[in-house]
């Protein structure tokens, strides 16, 4: 069994082939996928920035991979977050 453990405590039992994890329903995922601990087989991995794909319900589960988010979507989301302090600062100026 493998354990997948979230930035903010939440920690899901999965099974793990290859690189799709599978639980026997869809779980919740956390809004922040920072920061994410995978501890199997294989050792300890970690996600800095992570993102899920690949979803799908099939038979008796559901089944899906967490991926690390290619640097260039992390920087433009950096940069809109930044838009958006300025756009704020701006109004309430």
């Amino acid at each position: 069994m493998t354990q997948i453990i979230f930035k903010n405590g939440t920690t899901l039992s999965v099974t793990q082939n290859a690189s799709t994890y599978t639980t026997p329903e869809r779980p919740d995922f956390p809004e922040d996928l920072t920061d994410i601990t995978i501890i199997g087989d294989e050792g300890r991995k970690t996600i800095a920035n992570g993102m899920i794909v690949d979803c799908y319900s099939e038979g008796e589960g559901y089944h899906f991979t967490i991926i690390e988010k290619p640097y260039q979507m992390v920087l433009e989301e950096k940069l809109s977050e930044q838009d958006d302090i300025i756009c704020e600062l701006l109004l309430n100026a």
